[in-house]
């Protein structure tokens, strides 16, 4: 087991926004701010990262 604390204020997961591309397809995105804090929790989650994988269940 891996355990660490994200340091910062938490944020909401905002509500994913719709929208249509050149040809007409729909595509889904986060808001900027849920996009910025998903990478900012990426970064400190590899930074504790295992250097050999975790083995077994």
């Amino acid at each position: 087991m891996n355990e660490f604390t994200i340091p910062g204020e938490p944020k909401a997961q905002g509500r994913p926004r719709a929208g249509k591309t050149y040809q007409g397809k729909p595509v889904l995105y986060d808001p900027a701010e849920s996009r910025y804090y998903k990478n900012y929790v990426s970064i400190v989650a590899k930074q504790h990262a295992p250097k050999i994988p975790l083995e077994g269940p």
